[in-house]
């Protein structure tokens, strides 16, 4: 079986996780987002930082979450784009 180590960091806490898949769920349930309600609680606000995996681009789109994407993920889409 495969399994994946997720990690969280907080300004005093780094919690490591690991779950069979990697699935927004396992971000959603640890963190308490509502996917459905499509939006965080009022005055909440979460920055994510993380790689261009979809489970992040579609956490990306709720409002009051913000991401953060990493820079060297960014700069191999330079890369990719300038060869071609």
């Amino acid at each position: 079986n495969r399994w994946w180590l997720w990690t969280f960091l907080g300004p005093d806490t780094v919690v490591f996780l690991i779950d069979p898949t990697r699935s927004t769920r396992v971000v959603a349930e640890h963190l308490g987002i509502d996917i459905d309600a499509g939006s965080l609680e009022p005055g909440r606000q979460l920055l994510i930082s993380s790689d261009f995996y979809s489970v992040y681009q579609s956490l990306g789109a709720l409002d009051g979450l913000d991401p953060l994407w990493c820079w060297a993920h960014i700069r191999r889409y330079f890369i990719r784009a300038s060869d071609a």
